[in-house]
């Protein structure tokens, strides 16, 4: 007996998701891979919603903190650089 797309499909999604723990892991996984992209594209707003949403779902995993921290840096970097070239621009 063969199975068809749809059928393999509902099995792998059944061996995937078979706690409510694997279906967060997963959905948290994709939200931070998401956020990855997002930071490549310089969408950092995009970003950080992902990765506090990851976050929210897994809080124990050190990749979803690390990058979160590291995007808020970045935010707080580019502020201050806005604020320095306003500053020269009306000095």
């Amino acid at each position: 007996m063969t199975l068809n797309k749809a059928d393999r499909g509902k099995c792998h999604l059944h061996v995937f998701c078979d706690s409510p723990n694997n279906a967060f892991a997963a959905l948290a996984k994709a939200l931070y891979r998401r956020a990855l992209a997002h930071i490549i594209l310089k969408e950092e707003d995009t970003a950080e919603s992902d990765l506090i949403a990851a976050n929210e779902l897994v809080p124990e995993d050190q990749a979803i903190t690390n990058e979160l921290a590291k995007v808020k840096q970045r935010r707080k970097e580019k502020k201050e650089k806005e604020k320095k070239a306003f500053k020269k621009m009306f000095a």
